[in-house]
């Protein structure tokens, strides 16, 4: 497979994608996203419907190779710890309404770094963010 990613994903970006693995789909056996939606519920509702049709047009399976919604992400409504939680178990939903499903689907990431990226279910000195318990009760 090979890697289509964009931020945010947006139906701008969804065009360049079926542009992209149409050009590549003969070539490859499955294809990977990113995806970092941003919080266009607009575009966070398509996503199923965007996953759904790439796989039916170019017959190939779906990994989302990463995904996740910063805590730092100045944006409307989305700023800090909840909104994370908010966004990120809505893209998860999203997904699951895929037919079929993604084969997997890899959150970035698990521990900020020292350095500070933002979107760690545990903050740097390894504390949980409420992303973390929230993640796990969505997966079930």
């Amino acid at each position: 497979g090979t890697s289509f990613g964009s931020f945010p994903f947006d139906t701008r970006q969804e065009q360049r994608a079926v542009s992209f693995f149409g050009g590549i789909a003969p070539s490859v056996d499955i294809m990977l996203f990113e995806l970092f939606p941003g919080v266009d519920v607009v575009v966070m509702d398509r996503m199923a419907t965007l996953l759904t049709n790439m796989q039916a047009q170019f017959n190939k399976r779906v990994i989302i190779v990463e995904f996740g919604i910063a805590t730092n992400f100045f944006a409307p409504g989305v700023n800090g710890e909840e909104a994370q939680v908010t966004w990120t178990v809505r893209a998860m939903d999203a997904f699951t309404k895929a037919n079929p499903q993604p084969v997997a689907t890899i959150l970035y990431n698990y521990r900020d770094s020292i350095s500070g990226e933002y979107y760690g279910m545990l903050r740097a000195d390894g504390t949980a963010r409420p992303l973390h318990d929230a993640f796990y009760a969505a997966l079930r």
